[in-house]
C-alpha cells in the first residue's frame, strides 16, 4: 500500500480530494531513482478537439515500462483508469484523446511502476457559435436577434451578449445583454442598436466548472440610421475592403430633377461633416455620385439643396483591412510548429491578431493571439496538434475598431502526417 498512500499524497498535494480507483498493477513499490512527466497539448483545448497526452519515464531500465493514464472529468470527483501503454526509447510514452473524447474540463495524471505523476489540468473552451446575420447592415431603432448554439450545451446557463469597445488595437469588450442557454444549447438574444457605426459583436459563456472563457467568433455590423422617406440614402457595396469602392446614391422623393445634392462625410477622427462632393437629381429625383474609396470607416450623408434643407439618415460605411498570410511549412508531422507570416493594410502596427483553425463546427477559432509589428508585418507560431491527421484550415484575422472592420486573411491548408517522435 505504500505505492497508494504516495499516489494519495500526490493528488492531495495537487489540490485533488477525490477518491482514486487503482488497480492492483499500480500498487507495486516504485523504482528508485524513477521519475515521470506528464504534459498535454494543446491546451486550452477546443471542446472535441484532439488532445495528446505524453511525458517521459527517467531513471534506469526505463524502455517497455507499463504507463497507466487516470483522468477525472469535470463532476465525477473521482480518478479512474481509462488506457494503458507501454514506454518507447529514451523511456516516452503518449497517449492520444481523439476527437470528441474531450469536451470538458478535466485532470490526468499517470502511473508507472509505482511511480505518480503530476495531475495536469486540461482545460477546455466550448464550441460557442453566433450565427452571422444574412445581412450585417443594421438599422438603429430595429430589434435585432442573435442566435447561436452552445456545445457542450450548458442549458440553463448564462451567455453574455458583448460589443467591442472603440480602442484601436485593442481587445476589450463591455456586454449590452444576456441570454439563457436552452434545450441543445441553443440561444437567443435581442438588442437594438440606437447609434449609426461599426459594431463587432460576440457571445461569451463564463467559466465554470465544465469549461474556461468561451468567446464565439466575433461578427462585425455597419449600423446606419432610419432612413429620411424625403431623401434616401444608399451604398452599392456595404462593407468594402480596403482599396476598394462603393457607389453612394438615393433618391430625393419629391422627384425633382436638376436639385443640386451634395455628398458629406467624416471618419470617427473628425469633429463634424465636410463635403465631399456633389451631383444633380436626375428624372423622378434620383441622384448617384462617383465612386468612393475611402480607407477608414466613414460616415455619410446628403444633403439636397431645397427649401428648406433636406437630409438625408446617417449611412455607415465599413472598411475591413485587408490581410495577407503565408505558412511555411505547409506539412508537418503531428507535434511539429508552422510559422505564419504576412500584413495588414491599412497599418496596423500594433495591433492585436488572431491566428484561426477551423473547427469541427465549422467555425474559425482562435489558437494563437499575436501584436502586428513594424510595417504593419506579422508573425505567429503554432503547434500542430490533429490526430486525425489530414487537412487543418487556418488564417490569420485582425479584429475590427474605430479606423477598420476585421479583415480576415485567406485560408490556408495545413497538411498534417503522423509522427513516430513522443510529444514530451
Amino acid at each position: 500500500m505504500k505505492a497508494r498512500s504516495l499516489i494519495a499524497a500526490a493528488l492531495v498535494a495537487a489540490g485533488s480530494s477525490v477518491a482514486l480507483v487503482l488497480p492492483q498493477a499500480a500498487s507495486a513499490a516504485p523504482r528508485a531513482h524513477h521519475r515521470i512527466s506528464i504534459r498535454a497539448t494543446p491546451n486550452p483545448a477546443l471542446a472535441g478537439d484532439d488532445v495528446v497526452i505524453g511525458g517521459r519515464l527517467s531513471g534506469p531500465a526505463n524502455v517497455g515500462r507499463r504507463v497507466l493514464l487516470y483522468h477525472e472529468p469535470a463532476l465525477q470527483h473521482v480518478f479512474t483508469l481509462v488506457e494503458t501503454t507501454k514506454t518507447i526509447a529514451g523511456g516516452f510514452y503518449g497517449f492520444n484523446r481523439l476527437p470528441g473524447v474531450v469536451d470538458t474540463n478535466r485532470k490526468f495524471f499517470v502511473i508507472s511502476d509505482g511511480v505518480v505523476s503530476r495531475v495536469v489540468r486540461e482545460r477546455v473552451e466550448a464550441l460557442v457559435d453566433l450565427n452571422a446575420p444574412g445581412n450585417t447592415n443594421v438599422t438603429t431603432g430595429v430589434p435585432m436577434v442573435f442566435t447561436g448554439t452552445v456545445d457542450p450545451p450548458h442549458v440553463g446557463g448564462t451567455l453574455l451578449l458583448q460589443r467591442q469597445n472603440a480602442v484601436i488595437g485593442g481587445d476589450d469588450w463591455h456586454t449590452i445583454g444576456h441570454g439563457t442557454i436552452g434545450a441543445g444549447g441553443a440561444f437567443s438574444i435581442t438588442h437594438t442598436f440606437v447609434v449609426p457605426g461599426d459594431a463587432n459583436i460576440r457571445v461569451l459563456l463564463r467559466p465554470d466548472v465544465l469549461n474556461v472563457r468561451s468567446p464565439s467568433e466575433p461578427i462585425s455590423l455597419q449600423i446606419s440610421q432610419k432612413q429620411n422617406p424625403n431623401l434616401s440614402i444608399n451604398s452599392s457595396v456595404d462593407p468594402i475592403a480596403e482599396g476598394g469602392s462603393t457607389t453612394i446614391s438615393g433618391t430625393l422623393t419629391s422627384g425633382a430633377s436638376g436639385v443640386l445634392v451634395t455628398l458629406l462625410g467624416h471618419t470617427h477622427t473628425s469633429s463634424g461633416f465636410t463635403p465631399i462632393a456633389t451631383a444633380p437629381t436626375t428624372t423622378g429625383g434620383a441622384y448617384s455620385f462617383a465612386p468612393q474609396s475611402p480607407v477608414l470607416n466613414t460616415f455619410y450623408k446628403v444633403q439636397a439643396a431645397a427649401s428648406p434643407a433636406v437630409h438625408s439618415a446617417v449611412l455607415f460605411e465599413g472598411v475591413k483591412s485587408v490581410v495577407t498570410a503565408t505558412a511555411s511549412p505547409t506539412t508537418v508531422m503531428i507535434g511539429q510548429t508552422v510559422t505564419f507570416t504576412g500584413g495588414v493594410t491599412p497599418n496596423k502596427t500594433g495591433h492585436i491578431i488572431y491566428l484561426q483553425r477551423l473547427g469541427k463546427d465549422g467555425d474559425f477559432h482562435t489558437v494563437e493571439t499575436g501584436t502586428v509589428g513594424a510595417g504593419s508585418l506579422y508573425t505567429i507560431t503554432h503547434q500542430v496538434v490533429d490526430l486525425g491527421t489530414g487537412t487543418d484550415t487556418f488564417r490569420t484575422l485582425v479584429p475590427g475598431g474605430p479606423d477598420n472592420q476585421n479583415g480576415a486573411s485567406p485560408t490556408i491548408p495545413i497538411t498534417i502526417t503522423p509522427n513516430v517522435a513522443p510529444l514530451s
